[in-house]
């Protein structure tokens, strides 16, 4: 009978014991699981100043995800934000692998990232409705404009309305505001495009028609275009 009841109290000892050890180790599991963040990191080389050429589908065939502790407070692209720098320039060699930084995109010295032969317009969207976090540097957009009254015959009050107002563009967004940096998200009445100009310096037609109509204060709306996949 004794032995019966050693043999019961050592299983019930063993019992407890397993099952503080499970709850231990799922404490400890738990506190392991800390909440992370994604960034991007490349899979292929970059050379100074090659652009960012994907398309949010084929994102995951140029990028892969890092997660990290959201403590870290990593100064990177979270993968999530990877529209955002669609078609940007990189300031430094990029290795496979490397994350992709925030100053990779945004120079401590910052300045405009145009190509060559480009120059950037300033241009007042503080009349034009939209909405701030669209307007991204990298994004490319359209205006429309409307031409002056009496540039073309005579029509119908609707059909008249219809054929003064046109868009122009494709524009890439340079800078909001007074920033260049891709994680920054409208807020500002003024953006800059960049525009190539032709030889002798002179302004493609849809760049002067833009600075006209921007100092006509007839820019009407914008509208938003998305990159074609790269061929």
């Amino acid at each position: 009978m004794s032995r019966t009841i050693g043999l019961f109290v050592a299983l019930l000892v063993g019992g407890m014991a397993a099952v503080l050890h499970f709850a231990a180790l799922s404490k400890a599991q738990a506190e392991a699981r800390v909440p992370t963040v994604g960034y991007a990191a490349v899979k292929n080389d970059y050379a100074i100043g090659a652009p960012l050429v994907f398309t949010p589908e084929n994102a995951p065939e140029f990028f892969y995800q890092i997660d990290i502790p959201v403590k870290a407070k990593v100064p990177a692209v979270k993968i999530e934000d990877l529209n955002g720098v669609i078609g940007m320039r990189v300031p430094r060699a990029l290795k496979a692998g490397e994350l992709l930084l925030l100053q990779d995109l945004a120079p401590s010295n910052p300045t405009l990232l145009l190509g060559e032969g480009e120059r950037a317009l300033l241009v007042s969207v503080k009349n034009i409705a939209v909405e701030p976090k669209l307007l991204r540097v990298g994004q490319e957009v359209g205006f429309v404009i409307e031409t002056p009254k009496g540039s073309g015959t005579e029509a119908p009050a609707e059909a008249a309305a219809r054929e003064r107002l046109r868009e122009i563009g494709p524009f890439r967004i340079v800078s909001v505001g007074d920033q260049v940096t891709t994680d920054v998200e409208g807020a500002s009445s003024t953006i800059s495009v960049a525009v190539k100009v032709e030889e002798g310096g002179k302004l493609p037609e849809h760049g002067a028609q833009l600075l006209d109509a921007d100092e006509g204060h007839r820019l009407r709306a914008l509208t938003l275009y998305r990159k074609s996949a790269p061929k």
